[in-house]
């Protein structure tokens, strides 16, 4: 998780939309944090960003908030990724779940998050394993935002299985919020996970994030804490072709979420992926073409303010 403050959707209303209306922020893009203005967009375009950044601490400018999930496949699958295991995407999530691969893997994903570049967002992901797969290390790289604003964060992961069943893992992360003219604020986080194999077809994930509730400074000489996430996901395969996964997902400050996806695949190649959400609504779709160690995948995410297309590249040597 990370910081994703609540002033970028003025920025976005302000400098952008231009229009009356309410937005909020959540994992996936905007929830959680509503405003709303009257009907005189000429009046909005007078507000500047220097006021509102002069009007807003850090605190009230950013809600802590976990980070949106990368890879298209996760994506596509609805963000359901914690009951997840062997893939290079897992690596931005459960840490428990970056075992399991039979060499090393590594992959790049754009979002250009509602067709806004103020909104681009990218990432890029590495496991290494060893040990027949059985020990992994991962590292994750994240940026969100332009040069007024901008979100940085590493990680580096490790997950060792014990007996064939039973993964464990856990990730160090640093993330760091720079806002021209407002400093540099920066936070450790640390996240941890397990992933149980009950059979080939059913497997499980628990998912904890900054389980240590790092505190941050904020502008006004006060202090925020971090709250923990918490997941825990269930994925059935009853064939090589269809894959389910479903999880929910609790924050301290947010009503439980539902993430469920499914996977298809056609004939040897090609990848159909469906995803939902709640808290807000959310709808997704994805394709992905796998030739070899290559993976090409796209998805497009649909909520009720907004929409996305996503994209994510991968090779596993």
């Amino acid at each position: 998780m990370t910081i994703i403050p609540t002033y970028l959707s003025f920025v976005v209303i302000f400098e952008r939309l231009l229009i009356s209306g309410e937005s909020h922020i959540s994992p996936y893009g905007i929830s959680d944090f509503y405003i709303s203005w009257g009907k005189n967009p000429v009046a909005m375009k007078k507000v500047t960003l220097a006021l509102l950044l002069s009007c807003f601490s850090l605190s009230l400018m950013g809600g802590i908030e976990p980070y949106p999930g990368a890879g298209a496949r996760a994506v596509g699958l609805g963000y359901a990724y914690t009951g997840i295991r062997g893939d290079w995407g897992t690596v931005f999530f459960n840490p428990a779940g970056i075992g399991g691969l039979t060499g090393p893997s590594a992959g790049v994903y754009f979002e250009q998050r509602f067709m806004l570049r103020e909104l681009t967002y990218g990432s890029a992901g590495a496991i290494y394993p060893w040990d027949e797969g059985n020990q992994a290390l991962g590292l994750e790289i994240r940026t969100f935002g332009f040069d007024a604003f901008r979100q940085n964060q590493i990680g580096l992961a490790y997950s060792i299985t014990l007996l064939d069943k039973i993964s464990l893992g856990a990730k160090a992360k640093y993330a760091n919020l720079n806002i021209l003219d407002h400093g540099t604020a920066g936070v450790f986080l640390i996240d941890a996970g397990v992933h149980l194999q009950f059979s080939e077809e059913l497997s499980a994930g628990f998912w904890g994030q900054n389980l240590n509730r790092a505190e941050i400074s904020t502008t006004l000489g006060g202090v925020e804490q971090t709250p923990t996430v918490v997941s825990a996901g269930l994925t059935y395969r009853p064939t090589d072709e269809f894959l389910l996964t479903a999880e929910v997902l609790k924050e301290e400050t947010n009503p439980l979420t539902f993430r469920g996806g499914l996977e298809y695949r056609i004939g040897s190649l090609i990848y159909t992926r469906l995803g939902v959400g709640s808290q807000p609504l959310l709808l997704t779709g994805g394709l992905g073409v796998h030739w070899e160690g290559l993976q090409l995948d796209f998805a497009y995410s649909y909520t009720e303010q907004f929409s996305s297309p996503h994209l994510s590249l991968s090779y596993q040597f």
